[in-house]
């Protein structure tokens, strides 16, 4: 399956993942919706899910599917394996 570099970012941004943080601590993404979302669902890689109720009503939620999550992991090891990780301790 080929993502782009922009999708990589999506999933990676609504579970909460970056550089100096390899733990999920979130999943959602809110945003209208554009063809790089709707690429993501179709690829089985998020889906649409009701808003809390602190967001408002017409804002869309997006949340990334177990198999979006391992896709999100995966390119995340790839863009910052561990040895990166040893070597910001130093």
């Amino acid at each position: 399956m080929t993502l782009t570099t922009n999708q990589h970012n999506i999933l990676q941004h609504a579970l909460g993942l970056h550089e100096h943080n390899g733990v999920t601590y979130r999943n959602y993404y809110v945003c209208g919706g554009d063809a790089f979302i709707n690429d993501l669902i179709s690829k089985g890689l998020m889906q649409k899910g009701p808003a809390p109720h602190y967001i408002h009503k017409e804002d869309i939620v997006y949340r990334v599917t177990d198999e979006g999550r391992k896709v999100a992991l995966d390119e995340h090891k790839r863009r910052y394996p561990l040895f990166r990780y040893e070597e910001n301790k130093r």
